[in-house]
């Protein structure tokens, strides 16, 4: 982030490690989604220029949108369904007539065993979220929240690896509601009613290791409950032909399976879920910080609300010539079957972007395509961006991969700044520089578009050579 807009952020009200730090999670993520989502409005800059120096710009923006409100209701309707789900689930499964007790395996297995199964099961969903193949239950909570939210895009909040992770979080959210909801439903209808536990089994008879089993199942709770002794387990049992309760010996035995059920549904159904949800926000606060730091998006926006004239976002008909010597294309069109851009989108859809995750993946992407480079693979990089040591050793990693394939660096000059200005002079030479020190061909162009065939662009490739 160039230091002159920096040193602009403080007379602004705001200062970006802070514009999206109030607030809850929930409200920072879909802010920043909103943000990003009005940037790629056509009129944004001059909306943005109209805003007065000296006040909150970034909470004059947003209140445009009316995000939070909105937004949160779809959080709350899903929240709302599912405490209903656990009370009818809950009062479905304890229907009791008292011809026969409540299956005992089905308490457990569905209410305890299950959704420690599926929360394992969301775990490892969330350690692979990609913005390619997202979970069906996240692109329709997406949709939900643009429905009602039109400041809100389905589509950027599902790009953002911090959308994704609030939207896994909220769909758990879900899960731990539903589970709450079974427990205290659970101990309502105990307290109302009388309710006997039995398991039956065609295929289990003589059950000699379930007390052994049942033991190491209700371990985590032993130092609370006593674990279920073989007497309560040979008389818990029962049989179809003979399935009144009446013939247990002690029918008030039937009775004393509640307390491991309730531990179960706790220990194995809601905890896990609850440290899913922990870790999920966690993870989502971090990943919304490292998005917040990498873009520049806050640079173009405060650039915008600094500047005392009108925008004129228009293309230079002709070359322009910065007192930095260097020429800037108006535009150039490649025909390059390899477009790889650096920590930013563009609208000529490149084929992937670097540096935006770790860098064993971007090593291993490499690994997987710089061999089938042919030709100019093109790397696409913005003005506003900072050269660094890893985009170097990318470029170099490339050419250890691939010793045939030819790179060049294309810069994005930002049409926002005034041609000659401290900032893009100084900029430019940082990128001519590090062009220079990587031995690679590199282009300014202020806009940039990409031809759906994969032959060479003579005009734009030799506008890159005169340089």
């Amino acid at each position: 982030m160039s230091s002159d807009v920096t040193a602009k952020y403080s007379e602004l009200g705001a200062v970006p490690a802070q514009a999206f730090n109030t607030g809850g999670l929930s409200y920072r993520v879909l802010a920043w989604v909103y943000f990003c989502s009005s940037l790629k409005q056509p009129d944004w800059q001059q909306k943005a220029a109209s805003l007065q120096v000296g006040k909150a710009a970034i909470n004059q923006w947003l209140a445009q949108g009316a995000i939070a409100s909105k937004a949160r209701a779809v959080s709350f309707l899903l929240l709302l369904l599912g405490g209903l789900l656990g009370v009818a689930t809950m009062f479905g499964a304890l229907s009791y007539s008292g011809a026969a007790p409540v299956n005992l395996w089905l308490m457990l297995g569905l209410f305890s065993v299950l959704p420690l199964l599926m929360t394992l099961s969301s775990t490892f969903t969330a350690l692979r979220l990609s913005a390619e193949h997202p979970p069906f239950l996240l692109e329709l909570f997406a949709r939900a929240t643009q429905r009602v939210s039109a400041g809100i895009n389905a589509s950027q909040l599902l790009r953002s690896a911090a959308g994704r992770l609030w939207l896994f979080r909220q769909v758990q959210w879900f899960g731990v509601v539903f589970q709450l909801a079974l427990i205290i439903s659970f101990m309502l209808v105990l307290l109302f009613n009388d309710i006997a536990f039995g398991w039956s089994s065609t295929l289990i008879q003589q059950a000699h290791w379930l007390p052994n089993f049942l033991n190491i199942f209700t371990w985590p709770w032993q130092w609370l409950v006593d674990a279920p002794s073989g007497l309560l387990v040979e008389q818990s049992q029962y049989y179809r032909a003979n399935s009144n309760v009446a013939v247990a010996a002690n029918p008030a035995l039937l009775g004393q399976w509640w307390p491991h059920i309730a531990m179960a549904m706790i220990v194995y159904g809601l905890i896990p879920r609850c440290l899913l949800v922990v870790w999920l926000s966690y993870k989502a606060r971090c990943v919304l910080a490292r998005e917040i730091r990498n873009s520049c998006e806050l640079d173009n926006f405060f650039q915008v609300c600094t500047k005392k004239s009108t925008i004129k976002p228009k293309v230079p008909p002709v070359p322009t010539q910065t007192t930095a010597d260097e020429i800037i294309l108006p535009a150039l069109t490649l025909n390059a079957e390899w477009l790889v851009s650096w920590q930013r989108e563009f609208s000529s859809a490149p084929s992937t972007i670097l540096g935006l995750k770790k860098w064993q993946d971007d090593e291993q992407w490499l690994k997987d395509n710089a061999k089938n480079w042919q030709g100019i693979t093109y790397l696409l990089v913005q003005e506003q961006q900072v050269p660094t040591a890893e985009l170097a050793d990318i470029i170099a990693l490339a050419g250890e991969l691939n010793s045939q394939c030819v790179i060049e660096l294309v810069v994005q000059v930002n049409t926002i700044d005034e041609p000659d200005s401290e900032r893009q002079i100084h900029q430019l030479k940082s990128w001519r520089y590090f062009a220079t020190e990587q031995s690679i061909n590199i282009i300014f162009t202020r806009a940039i578009e990409r031809q759906s065939n994969n032959a060479m662009d003579t005009t734009a490739r030799g506008n890159g050579d005169a340089q």
